[in-house]
């Protein structure tokens, strides 16, 4: 239950911050080409003169801080697919801590007045920013799809067809969230770097999907079907059985270790009594 506030929470100040992004690109954009598009130079002009003023920063801010939380509940779940070993998420940590400072920086620099968020001395923390934002992503996602096709591997022949196809749901989610946030973070960066002028439209779109791709991990969560503490207790043992019974299964089968127990098998078509190894039944 505690949980699930927390996610509720988090999802919450997602969107208010998603919110408050799309009100002050609404509001600039509402100023550039209608209120005051009769200015001397244009909404060209009006852009480059107005572009840090107070609520593009704002803007800046909320997009960055729903940045840095949508990055941070992606390394908390790769600790937790990882069996909460903490040397694994060291690399992506500091990429993670990274990438915070350098989006503090550029959000400072492209609040002083006359500065360009897209252009000049913020882009010098805006290009390594989204460079390390972008690669988080692709590390993270590849060593959670890496820890899941791995314990599939080694225990597919103990799951049920039930249990198999959760892994691969699973596996499609992850990637449904994160190609699309790292396909348009790498299109915004390359922008970026060439100083286009479809940079401004990246961006925007891509700070929408800093938002909406944490969501599918979310909906798992909701749905009750996402990875916790407890799935990884409970197919740690199953691994373990697994990779050490492979050798002996063929003489053990004699012995009694495939043959029903109340209903329940060790290895078979049936489910892994997990419970009763955790018991010390097994």
């Amino acid at each position: 239950m505690k949980s699930r506030k927390f996610y509720l929470i988090y999802s919450s100040l997602m969107f208010f911050f998603l919110t408050i992004s799309v009100a002050t690109n609404y509001a600039f954009g509402d100023l550039i080409w209608i209120d005051a598009r009769d200015v001397s130079g244009g909404p060209p002009a009006y852009l480059a003169n107005n572009i840090s003023a107070w609520y593009n920063t704002l803007g800046t801010v909320a997009d960055v801080t729903a940045n840095a939380m949508a990055d941070g509940l992606l390394l908390y779940r790769c600790y937790i697919f990882w069996s909460s070993r903490r040397w694994v998420v060291i690399f992506p940590a500091l990429l993670w801590v990274s990438s915070i400072a350098m989006s503090i920086m550029m959000t400072i620099e492209s609040a002083i007045p006359g500065a360009n968020i897209f252009q000049g001395l913020p882009t010098s923390f805006s290009i390594p920013w989204l460079a390390l934002t972008v690669s988080f992503n692709i590390i993270v996602t590849l060593m959670i799809l890496g820890r899941l096709l791995a314990t599939y591997w080694t225990i597919r022949k103990t799951l049920t067809p039930a249990f198999s196809e959760t892994y691969i749901n699973i596996s499609a989610t992850l990637i449904e969230s994160a190609l699309p946030f790292s396909a348009l973070g790498i299109c915004y960066l390359i922008a970026q770097v060439l100083n286009s002028n479809i940079v401004i439209a990246f961006s925007f779109v891509w700070g929408t999907f800093v938002v909406l791709a944490p969501q599918f991990i979310i909906y798992r969560i909701a749905l009750g079907v996402a990875w916790t503490k407890e799935t990884v207790l409970t197919t740690t043992p199953a691994m373990f059985f697994a990779s050490n019974t492979d050798t002996e299964f063929d003489s053990e089968k004699s012995a009694g270790l495939s043959s029903g127990r109340g209903g329940t098998t060790l290895f078979g078509n049936s489910h892994m009594d997990l419970q009763s190894y955790k018991e010390g039944k097994l």
